[in-house]
């Protein structure tokens, strides 16, 4: 059984302390590194010459005899003794072959890419493609392993656990909010409810009519969610904003325009001021999501919405993968920085109960 990746730490050559996410070097000899690789270490595998000469990721921290799982991309991930690591740095930039889906390592939440036909291609050579895996497609789900060759093993819940090639994996903060919503419309889960009750949001308002309660009701429901803030907390002002875009659009629609769909009523870009009734736009404005950054929201602020600088279906695209990615967050994020020992273990417990309040914010709603 694998064991839980945080706070643990090992030490390596003098000096040299490393934790999971850490980026790392084996600077020793190739005579040097083969003598410290015994077989309780993990012995030695001739293809771990090649990643003497480059820095790799730690992936996993195990003790008894100590050891440490680092990943070389294409090289392959291979236990080292930790005694052959010479240099280790926090960092969260990505190293060369982590740039097309980020930073990966044990007990990461991972959004698998929604298309079939592109995912295909990807597995030959990389454990093959078995017909249960088409399940698994645009769901979040856990990496529990990696192999040797570099693959990543991924349990999704209710379908189980496969090898895929890394580049199956999407990047943070991007996917499609189509295959996002479908899955969680399908569950009876507080994901699949929050999706469910934006639908219902432009249903039960009457905002049109010039009723502007709902949109105090949707930030007073936020606001008590945020214990201590004012306000919505960061982590859920992706859903705040799509919320308040449900109770002043119809949002139906407006996912319709941000898919593509043909049949959609609106087409092409969809800008607010045009769309919400005069009294929605005021109710809007007079809002502490006015002054939300566009880093808590996808990239594109609310604001700019309102004030009809930005498109507003692509708005709702980008906040519903920001509202999943935020559920689903990865020990390592280039654009959050690399928690470390407990603060990473903080960084867990807080992302679980922002997720906890999301489905709180939408009963609340």
């Amino acid at each position: 059984r694998l064991r839980t990746p945080f706070g643990l730490a090992l030490r390596g050559a003098v000096g040299v302390q490393m934790r999971v996410g850490d980026k790392v070097w084996m600077g020793v000899t190739l005579e040097r590194a083969r003598a410290l690789q015994t077989q309780r270490q993990g012995d030695w595998n001739d293809q771990m010459t090649f990643c003497l000469d480059c820095p790799g990721r730690v992936v996993e921290v195990l003790t008894g005899p100590p050891r440490v799982r680092v990943s070389h991309g294409s090289f392959g991930v291979f236990l080292w003794n930790p005694a052959a690591v010479t240099r280790a740095q926090s960092t969260s930039e990505p190293l060369p072959f982590e740039e097309q889906y980020g930073p990966l390592v044990l007990g990461d939440e991972v959004l698998l890419a929604a298309e079939q036909e592109r995912v295909v291609p990807l597995q030959v050579g990389h454990g093959g493609w078995s017909a249960r895996m088409s399940h698994c497609l645009g769901r979040h789900s856990r990496v529990v392993g990696f192999h040797s060759r570099g693959d990543v093993r991924v349990h999704t819940p209710g379908c189980g656990s496969f090898l895929w090639n890394p580049a199956a994996i999407e990047q943070p903060g991007t996917g499609s909010p189509t295959a996002l919503c479908a899955q969680a419309a399908g569950r009876f889960d507080d994901e699949g409810a929050a999706v469910l009750l934006l639908l219902a949001l432009t249903r039960l308002s009457n905002v049109a009519e010039g009723d502007v309660t709902a949109v105090e009701d949707v930030l007073d429901a936020l606001g008590r969610v945020g214990i201590g803030q004012k306000g919505a907390p960061p982590r859920l002002r992706a859903y705040g904003a799509l919320a308040l875009l449900a109770v002043t659009m119809d949002f139906g629609e407006v996912l319709r325009a941000c898919c593509g769909d043909s049949n959609a009523k609106m087409t092409g870009e969809v800008w607010l001021p045009s769309c919400a009734s005069t009294s929605a736009q005021a109710a809007l404005r007079r809002s502490c999501a006015m002054r939300w950054p566009a880093s808590d929201t996808g990239g594109i602020s609310f604001a700019e919405v309102v004030d009809g600088k930005a498109n507003a279906a692509e708005a709702a695209g980008r906040w519903l993968v920001a509202f999943f990615d935020a559920r689903h967050p990865r020990m390592i994020d280039p654009g959050r920085g690399l928690p470390s020992g407990d603060a990473a273990v903080r960084g867990r417990a807080g992302s679980s109960a922002a997720a906890g309040g999301a489905g709180a914010a939408a009963d609340e709603a």
